[in-house]
């Protein structure tokens, strides 16, 4: 699955830029975005589109959001997931990523900006699809973690992979 949010895509020209990365596809549009009407229902044909009015409690709110919406209208994970919130370009490419994650189908990998917020997070593909996944990302947000914290906590549950 990959989710990217309006701050990956600014403009509606660039979601091409998302291409080659396997179904399904999430757009998280933030306020502000600047996407019209037009556009969001043009981009609900190749994919799942959650707007939101008020900028989200972190990006554990808006993985437990894109997650429930994804477990009631279309499926669960199948495969890798890809969170950007930074534009897909050079090493956050979707191709890169995507090598990266057939790479490591346990990996778990992310970025932080200078504000501390996610900017990418990478789970492989035997960590996306985990049945412990949904359960952990409902508990760290009751517990309202920050971003460095979310990903401190996925890291620990999934730290031993097969040999």
């Amino acid at each position: 699955m990959l989710i990217v949010t309006s701050n990956a895509v600014p403009d509606p020209a660039t979601l091409g830029e998302t291409d080659g990365w396997a179904e399904p596809h999430v757009l998280v549009v933030l306020p502000g975005s600047g996407w019209t009407r037009a556009e969001l229902r043009a981009t609900q044909a190749s994919a799942t589109v959650i707007e939101y009015l008020q900028r989200p409690a972190g990006t554990i709110r808006v993985m437990q959001d894109v997650l429930d919406a994804m477990r009631q209208t279309v499926r669960q994970p199948a495969g890798p997931i890809l969170f950007l919130d930074t534009a897909p370009a050079g090493d956050m490419s979707i191709a890169s990523q995507a090598a990266l994650a057939a790479a490591d189908a346990h990996g778990i990998h992310a970025d932080l900006d200078r504000d501390g917020r996610l900017s990418r997070l990478l789970l492989g593909e035997m960590v996306a699809t985990s049945p412990l996944l949904p359960q952990l990302v409902q508990h760290l947000v009751r517990r309202g973690v920050d971003d460095a914290r979310l990903v401190q906590a996925l890291r620990t549950p999934f730290l031993q992979a097969p040999a």
